[in-house]
C-alpha cells in the first residue's frame, strides 16, 4: 500500500479517520486537469478541504469552491481543529454523509 502524502497534521488525522472507516480516497490531488489541488477526493466527486486557521482566506475559498461545484463536485470544508477532536470529527463526517446523500452521491 502506498503511503499517502499529507501537508499537515490535520490532514493526516482526517486521512487516518477515513482509513479506519475503510473509505477509499486520494489526498492532495487535482480532481480535474483544470481544477486546483484539493486536500481529499472521495468517491470521485466529493472534495473535502481541511481549513487551517491562518492558511485560508474565506473569500478565495468561496471562489474556489464555486469553481469546483460548477465542475460537478460536492465541496465540504472542515476546520483543522476539528480533526484533533474525535467527537467533532465524527460529527463533521456525519454531516458530509448526510449532505452527500441529499445530492444522490454515494460515498
Amino acid at each position: 500500500m502506498q503511503e499517502k502524502e499529507y501537508r499537515s497534521p490535520a490532514e493526516k488525522n482526517f486521512g487516518d479517520y477515513l482509513c479506519e472507516k475503510g473509505i477509499f480516497f486520494l489526498a492532495n490531488v487535482r480532481p480535474d486537469p483544470l481544477l486546483p489541488v484539493v486536500d481529499f477526493l472521495i468517491g470521485g466527486k466529493l472534495i473535502v478541504e481541511i481549513d487551517g486557521k491562518g492558511f485560508h482566506n474565506k473569500k478565495e475559498d468561496a471562489k474556489r469552491d464555486a469553481v469546483m461545484r460548477k465542475a460537478g463536485f460536492d465541496v465540504f470544508r472542515i476546520p483543522a481543529s476539528n480533526t484533533f477532536d474525535r467527537d467533532k470529527l465524527k460529527i463533521c463526517w456525519r454531516e458530509i454523509e448526510k449532505k452527500s446523500r441529499m445530492t444522490d452521491r454515494k460515498i
